[in-house]
């Protein structure tokens, strides 16, 4: 999180969607929440980037932004000055959030919630509520209109449980060898490993390569003292589109603004049933949550004397709001060799047959990567760690606990640097 003083509430609810929760109350034309939703998650976008240009864009001409401690700023130009001194520095600032209520009342749309700052290395422990007011500018679109912060105590419920004690007994040393085998090579022993990944992105059934993809996941793992409750993996992870040609990072095509696949937090719980490993995904934020639950289990092969390779094949079939659904496939191939074997023990083929964005046209396509892990970012392809220190900074680490993944579940947390 780049910030040197105390944020805006614009700051707090960056991308509405990620922490409007199951008690949030929503009030007007659903297409105008869809938009005013749309606006929180481009400003979270340009907020994680660091692009004040695109910050002030979703920003009215005549924005006011009132917060304690200085004098109001005005305009364009003032919310240029606010962020370009609070992005200016890193900090270890975590930054909280909730949205209570999104409610469009004619031409005004109106967001209230709480937040809560907490900086441990300053000793800031900082809740309040937030009120932001949008309307809509000369060409029809919803901009931030009126941005108000006060303190309140209230914010204070928004502060995650202190993390449990990390158990002196482990599972892990007990496990079956092939379980064993898995879990380290995709989770890790616990220090944070990486999966990179290269591939593209093509037009079904004609075959044309419409873009490159290039990513990242994040993980650590969590062993149970009894294998019975689940080993948990943590993770989180982020993919951009590339140029077909060029490889270079898209971030417009045909106009449009190109937005990268990015989840904040996957949980995934792998368990034995029956001999079979079943990894269980929890993924999302409330009140849509998705829980998929693992059927067939993963199949285990070996290939010689000194490569385990593992298969897991999913098919979705998830509703969606407003009635429409996510329908796709999706194979894993794991390739788990012998350590001095080969250069890169760890690999992975995935392929996925699904929509396309719709910022792409929309249509079915076929998605393809290859990936490999690596222990440290500095072992990243340099192009792709240069996006992700620039772009998707907040994906260069899993997530710590368990908490900060149901805070983020619960839409108490922010996909954001520092949270």
């Amino acid at each position: 999180m780049r910030l040197k003083s105390l944020c805006c509430a614009v700051g707090i609810i960056a991308a509405s969607p990620l922490l409007a929760g199951a008690e949030t109350v929503f009030e007007g034309p659903q297409a105008d929440i869809d938009a005013i939703l749309a606006v929180f998650a481009e400003w979270e976008r340009a907020r994680n980037a660091g692009d004040v240009d695109a910050v002030v864009a979703v920003h009215h001409p005549d924005m006011r932004i009132m917060t304690r401690d200085r004098a109001i700023l005005e305009g364009h130009a003032g919310v240029r000055t606010f962020y370009a001194e609070n992005y200016a520095v890193q900090s270890n600032r975590q930054l909280l959030g909730s949205v209570s209520e999104l409610r469009v009342l004619g031409d005004v749309g109106i967001v209230i919630g709480r937040f809560l700052v907490l900086d441990a290395e300053n000793n800031i422990e900082d809740p309040g509520y937030y009120l932001i007011m949008l309307r809509k500018n000369a060409q029809g679109e919803w901009k931030i209109y009126r941005d108000i912060d006060t303190p309140s105590p209230d914010g204070l419920a928004l502060k995650p449980p202190a993390p449990a004690p990390a158990t002196r007994i482990s599972s892990r040393s007990s496990a079956p060898a092939d379980f064993r085998a898995w879990v380290d090579a995709r989770a890790g022993t616990g220090a944070p490993v990486h999966w990179v990944a290269e591939g593209g992105v093509y037009a079904y059934p004609s075959g044309k390569k419409l873009f490159g993809l290039v990513g990242f996941d994040s993980s650590t793992v969590i062993w149970p003292a009894d294998l019975d409750d689940g080993v948990l993996h943590l993770t989180r992870k982020t993919f951009t589109y590339t140029d077909p040609v060029s490889g270079e990072i898209l971030t417009e095509y045909r106009s449009k603004t190109v937005e990268p696949i990015a989840y904040p937090y996957q949980l995934i719980t792998y368990r034995l049933e029956d001999g079979t490993i079943h990894g269980d995904v929890e993924q999302g934020v409330a009140p849509q949550v998705q829980i998929i639950k693992s059927a067939d289990g993963l199949r285990l092969r070996s290939i010689g004397d000194d490569t385990l390779a593992v298969t897991a094949s999913v098919f979705l079939d998830i509703p969606l709001p407003g009635g429409k659904r996510l329908d796709a496939w999706e194979n894993y191939d794991f390739f788990i060799h012998d350590r001095g074997s080969v250069q890169q023990p760890y690999q992975l083929s995935w392929q996925r047959y699904g929509d396309l964005p719709q910022w792409a046209g929309g249509g079915k396509g076929i998605y393809q990567l290859l990936s490999w892990r690596v222990e440290s970012a500095e072992d990243f392809p340099p192009k792709l760690l240069a996006w992700a220190r620039e772009h998707a900074s907040f994906w260069l680490k899993p997530p710590a606990s368990l908490a900060e993944i149901r805070a983020l579940q619960a839409g108490t947390a922010s996909a954001c640097e520092g949270c």
